[in-house]
């Protein structure tokens, strides 16, 4: 699946069917999330895989009694390194850039996830402490989100803001009258795309136009060659 079409296709999924994650598609999420940018390269994140049932249903408690939760087969815990993130950029490092990384992976995932067909849910609204306690998370480290994941039994789109309230060109407040076409403009290589499409269409054409005399002299020839000697 294109990214574009991912994007497009991700939705937050909180009915799952009781149907196992295949590992190979497991590890290509995972393979994503720890691919992921993150502040100075420190690459300050974990991951905890919990397939555990009874760990699942304890982290559904631990998330505010989002009992929804207990029914996908896989729960992704992102933790981050905070004392890390501290060591190298202060306060804002710890309080700010942990979190940073963590959803710049936590979207990743969510989008590969959705690419190999399965559904996916970010959740961020959990009680810190029982959450490290029932996985031994360490004092130096922090739970910043938690991904569901599983074959979505249904789901449920919802309703985006659109372009043109959220865009503003050059400074803040300066809305355009048309943000998609704004953004088309802005997007050269699309319209470069778009141009070198025509172009190729056009020397379709030529070679058509050019080519087709020739393979009707060649079928009129193989016709004469079939008709028989009149006696």
């Amino acid at each position: 699946m294109e990214i574009e079409n991912a994007i497009g296709q991700r939705v937050s999924v909180r009915d799952y069917l009781d149907k196992p994650i295949e590992r190979e598609m497991l590890g290509k999420i995972l393979e994503s999330g720890r691919l992921a940018p993150s502040s100075g390269n420190l690459q300050p994140l974990f991951f905890i895989v919990v397939q555990d049932k009874e760990k699942r249903e304890k982290l559904a408690v631990a998330c505010l009694e989002q009992y929804w939760m207990a029914k996908a087969p896989v729960h992704i815990v992102i933790v981050s390194d905070t004392e890390k993130c501290k060591q190298y950029y202060g306060i804002r490092g710890e309080r700010l850039y942990s979190i940073q990384n963590a959803a710049v992976a936590a979207e990743n995932m969510l989008l590969m996830a959705t690419s190999l067909g399965l559904g996916s849910c970010f959740v961020s609204a959990f009680n810190e402490d029982q959450v490290s306690r029932e996985l031994a998370i360490r004092e130096e480290y922090r739970p910043q989100a938690i991904i569901t994941l599983g074959y979505a039994r249904t789901s449920k789109r919802t309703e985006k803001a659109s372009l043109y309230k959220l865009t503003f060109l050059e400074v803040f407040g300066n809305r355009v009258e048309n943000a998609d076409v704004m953004m088309r403009n802005f997007n050269f290589i699309g319209k470069a795309v778009e141009k070198s499409k025509g172009v190729l269409e056009k020397a379709k054409d030529r070679i058509k136009l050019s080519v087709e005399p020739i393979l009707k002299k060649k079928e009129k020839k193989k016709e004469e060659e079939k008709e028989p000697e009149k006696a």
